[in-house]
């Protein structure tokens, strides 16, 4: 039997009667993203699993000096030793604020992550935030907020009408959405070279860079390898990430990160890119590499925080 006390607490947390009438941000303003738990130490494991298929000794960490530890786990950050360490560490985030339409292409992840999010089948949506896009003037965005009070109140008469897996169909990709998404570093690696181009919406952008803001709060060498696709390929990869390029076109024109998209002949719809990293930037704060400026650490420039989990016993 299920104690009154456990009862009342989770009750207590999924309640929903203490919602207030919809609130509306431009995109960003409601990004928060935590790094709530992680692999500690996660040079370790990595050590030991590129070596492990060596030699006749178990364990090897405590049998390498600090600098051999480094040079080991940055031979596999460069893959130049088998990748499979790469997914030894671990990182557990909560992220709130984005759209549901920035969800959706975040969970197309696949190995090495797991995703927890609110559902719309069983909640209440009545009272959930909306987001609308920074791009919008002002007399536009009064026009979505006028549309989106109207669906709430619809969703509302839906709701208490036909059950939430019908009524929900009308919820729109503006929803203000919240989660939770468990992932190795291997896993992060392959998520944020996809969603870190500025070929996708901007809080998904937003949201792949500000990961690697909180992974290198922590561990700043393992976030230099968190990096867009085309960094790592270094070229413009406009026409590989928009299918059928020759035939449909593409939606947006390259940011100009690397060269060669304007010497390519194809018709587009916006001669702007679809996020502005300078947008992203000046809202969240933070400063975003450019193509060149990713840091090569060597032991004697190794952040000090780094380098004392190389220290380790």
């Amino acid at each position: 039997m299920v104690s009154d006390k456990v009862r009342d607490e989770i009750l207590r947390v999924v309640d929903e009667t203490s919602k207030t009438e919809p609130r509306f941000f431009r995109d960003l303003e409601p990004l928060r993203v935590e790094l709530v738990s992680y692999t500690r130490n996660p040079y370790k494991p990595m050590v030991e699993m590129a070596l492990m298929t060596w030699g006749e000794k178990g364990k090897k960490w405590e049998l390498l000096s600090p600098e051999t530890r480094f040079y080991v786990v940055k031979q596999v950050l460069q893959r130049k030793a088998l990748p499979l360490a790469l997914e030894a560490p671990k990182f557990n985030f909560y992220i709130e604020g984005v759209t549901r339409a920035c969800f959706d292409q975040i969970a197309r992840a696949r190995i090495g992550v797991v995703f927890a999010a609110k559902g719309f089948k069983d909640n209440n949506l009545t009272h959930v935030d909306f987001i609308i896009p920074h791009i919008f003037n002002e007399e536009d965005a009064k026009k979505v907020e006028e549309l989106y009070k109207n669906i709430k109140s619809l969703y509302d008469y839906l709701r208490k009408k036909y059950p939430g897996w019908a009524a929900r169909y009308i919820m729109p990709m503006g929803t203000k959405y919240n989660f939770f998404m468990s992932i190795d570093y291997a896993a992060l690696q392959q998520l944020c070279a996809n969603r870190m181009e500025t070929t996708e919406q901007v809080d998904t952008v937003a949201l792949a860079w500000m990961l690697r803001e909180k992974v290198k709060e922590k561990f700043p060498l393992l976030a230099e390898y968190l990096r867009p696709q085309c960094d790592w390929v270094r070229r413009d990869r406009t026409l590989e990430v928009n299918g059928f390029s020759e035939i449909l076109g593409v939606p947006h024109v390259s940011d100009g990160r690397w060269p060669g998209f304007d010497k390519v002949k194809v018709k587009y719809e916006w001669d702007v890119p679809c996020t502005d990293i300078k947008y992203i930037e000046k809202v969240l704060g933070i400063k975003i590499p450019g193509p060149n400026d990713w840091i090569d650490y060597t032991w004697e420039t190794l952040d000090e925080r780094d380098r004392k989990l190389f220290e380790e016993g």
